[in-house]
């Protein structure tokens, strides 16, 4: 009895070994690396240093999208990070798609959601850089 509660003792005594795998999920780390790419990529650095203005007052009401290239709005910015971010989803669904081998059904449904969103969110994309120009050629703003 002695015996078995000193080497109980013993046991959680000695030091235990340290796993490098992680148990955090690939796909958790996956959606991270996404959502910050997104970040990146829609100008989220460019939001966080330079502050820029939400939308811009003229006499005729309001814009939410900046004319020049090389500035934006905190909204334009966002609605950037959404469409980057459907645009990832479309890649994953239709990723995902190929994957499913046992029902076709399903992995038709997915590849077609999934060309519909790349779709959607790179025509989206391709769309507010032409409202920017026809902003700048309008306004000059």
């Amino acid at each position: 009895m002695v015996k078995r509660r000193i080497t109980g003792v013993i046991e959680r005594l000695k030091p235990r070994e340290v796993s490098l795998r992680s148990k955090t999920s690939t796909s958790i780390i996956l959606a991270v690396l996404i959502l910050f790419a997104a970040f990146i990529a829609s100008g989220g650095l460019y939001d966080i240093f330079d502050s820029p203005p939400t939308v811009i007052g003229l006499q005729e009401g309001y814009l939410a999208f900046r004319g020049y290239l090389n500035e934006q709005t905190l909204l334009e910015s966002i609605f950037s990070m959404i469409l980057l971010i459907i645009t990832f989803i479309g890649l994953y669904f239709s990723h995902r798609s190929t994957q499913i081998m046992y029902d076709s059904k399903r992995a038709r449904s997915m590849l077609v959601m999934g060309i519909a969103l790349t779709l959607s969110g790179v025509s989206g994309s391709f769309y507010m850089m032409n409202l920017k120009s026809y902003i700048l050629r309008q306004f000059g703003i």
